[in-house]
């Protein structure tokens, strides 16, 4: 209820603010919160101006980001801000308090990200604005919630979305099974095995970035040569969803993230295969070869197609001219 105060600096030594710090400051607009401050706590006042030392974060209540580094939202952080309309809770958040956005009605969706380790009774109670809760938090992390946490929240028409095959445990857990509608969100990484050749062929459903992969190379197939019956092969980093790719790498699993945006490519003569597909040795004046290994053969290699063979999905073959 300090009135007058139209500012604070927060130094990064302060390691809690208490319940209801700021509230009835009805002139404050400027929080200035220094870097490697990591707890962010308390905050009742609506037109406030959040800032670190150097970037803005956020404006008043209404769009609300919270500082990377943060690792506990405290109790009645956000709790009855009913401007608040749009808030990201950053991967390094473990905890969320009791109340922390307790009757926040202007919210229609909030994403909770794998950190977090707790979610306090009320924290989102009377949030009767939320559509989507998106969970980002994986089956062996996944914690039972207080009845009361999401109390008030028409878990009927909002729709709880969660990691790629964990549908059924959600539903399965303490208060997240009263959510009646769960949608499973497509997976974020691919898993690729690399067996004891080290190499193979490859075809995804996803556009995947394989730049990051350590130990594992993608390549397209840009090039044949017939007198010496060697296929060029050029390097990719980014491959879309369908398309064959070449890969090599030691035995083992690799995980490849999954992207919206890839590379184009002007040539690429691996052709995927998504599902188990026939192919024959020809196709018009196309010839169709697959990698494997024939009898004795210590290697995988191209050879030719049988007619009729059946190539199984998730893989591609070669087709040249």
């Amino acid at each position: 209820s300090c009135k007058s105060l139209e500012s604070v600096v927060i130094p990064s030594s302060v390691t809690s603010i208490g319940n209801l710090a700021f509230n009835g400051c009805s002139s404050l607009k400027s929080i200035i919160v220094a870097e490697g401050n990591t707890v962010y706590d308390s905050r009742d006042n609506c037109n406030a101006i959040i800032e670190t030392e150097t970037n803005t974060l956020f404006k008043g209540c209404k769009n609300t980001v919270i500082p990377n580094g943060v690792i506990s939202i405290g109790e009645y952080a956000f709790s009855n801000c009913t401007s608040l309309a749009n808030i990201t809770i950053p991967n390094s958040v473990t905890s969320i308090g009791n109340q922390a956005f307790a009757n926040c009605s202007g919210i229609t969706s909030i994403t909770i990200p794998n950190s977090v380790t707790s979610i306090g009774g009320h924290a989102f109670g009377g949030c009767t604005g939320l559509t989507d809760v998106i969970s980002r938090i994986s089956a062996e992390d996944l914690f039972p919630l207080d009845y009361y946490t999401f109390y008030g929240v028409d878990k009927t028409n909002c729709t709880l979305y969660v990691p790629y095959g964990t549908k059924e445990i959600y539903a399965a857990t303490e208060g997240w099974s009263e959510f009646e509608n769960i949608v499973e969100l497509d997976p974020t990484e691919f898993t690729i095995t690399i067996n004891q050749y080290g190499s193979a062929t490859y075809c995804s459903p996803y556009a995947l970035d394989f730049s990051e992969v350590e130990g594992l190379k993608a390549y397209s197939a840009i090039g044949y040569k017939p007198s010496t019956q060697v296929v060029t092969l050029a390097r990719v980093m980014t491959t879309g969803a369908g398309q064959g790719v070449f890969v090599k790498g030691e035995p083992g699993e690799y995980t490849v993230p999954i992207i919206d945006n890839f590379d184009e490519y002007t040539l690429n003569m691996l052709v995927g295969t998504l599902e188990p597909t026939t192919v024959n040795s020809t196709d018009g004046a196309m010839s169709n070869y697959k990698f494997t290994i024939a009898d004795g053969d210590a290697a995988p290699m191209f050879y030719p197609f049988e007619d009729g063979t059946t190539l199984s999905g998730g893989k591609a073959y070669l087709q040249i001219p």
